[in-house]
């Protein structure tokens, strides 16, 4: 089964840097304009379904993203961006001023992260995965094709999270990395017996993208781009 992780694209809060996590904000027009820009590049890939963070900057991603289609679209609490408590609707600058040592944490993925109200890493990290074994396993039981492809439309942080438990690769490793950008795309691939490879992130081959750093050095245990496990 091949899975399409999408982040939502720009919003009005990405672009005056205002802290989200699970508050709600809504495309600007140059989000809109990736949506539609992304649904053009994907219109010859048959989608079978679509699975989509309940949040609205990502229904409406989706509605642009797959415009035109007609198939399933369910939307779940649990793709939702990490729930970042106090730090929600402040500003980045203000909170690199006032909390530079938490802002330290949060960027390296440290465990030691602790805002009031926000999830720890490995809470949201762990959210991320059941999520997309849940919609795996639901496709299954519904009868969808190992060979058939979904959407999924979810958060620039929790698609890391996931991306990185696929590669085999903790998350501090991803310390000092670029996030995925607004409407980046990524390819995961994940076969019947568990077995999981990542072909592309953000449109590239994980090796020449963003990430490439990461591939300087075999992953313990071999290719970090494909891995056996469940998700």
């Amino acid at each position: 089964m091949r899975l399409h992780l999408i982040r939502h694209g720009q919003t009005d809060w990405n672009a005056i840097r205002r802290i989200q996590g699970q508050s709600e904000s809504h495309l600007d027009a140059t989000g809109e304009r990736q949506a539609v820009e992304l649904g053009e590049r994907l219109a010859d890939v048959p989608l079978h379904g679509a699975w989509v963070s309940s949040a609205q900057r990502t229904r409406e991603t989706a509605e642009r993203v797959l415009a035109g289609r007609d198939l399933p679209v369910h939307f779940r609490d649990d793709l939702r961006e990490m729930r970042l408590g106090r730090w929600e609707t402040l500003m980045w600058p203000d909170i690199e001023v006032d909390e530079p040592d938490e802002v330290a944490r949060y960027r390296a993925f440290d465990e030691r992260f602790q805002v009031e109200g926000a999830e720890r890493l490995a809470e949201m990290q762990q959210r991320g995965i059941d999520a997309i074994a849940d919609i795996v396993a639901t496709e299954r039981r519904a009868g969808t094709g190992e060979q058939q492809q979904i959407a999924i439309v979810s958060h620039g942080f929790l698609l890391r999270a996931i991306l990185a438990d696929m590669l085999g690769r903790p998350l501090t490793d991803f310390a000092g990395l670029a996030g995925l950008p607004n409407c980046a795309h990524s390819i995961v691939d994940i076969g019947a017996t568990g077995e999981t490879r990542v072909p592309t992130i953000d449109s590239l081959p994980p090796h020449e993208g963003l990430w490439g750093a990461l591939f300087t050095a075999p992953a313990a245990g071999g290719d970090a781009s494909e891995r056996t496990g469940t998700h």
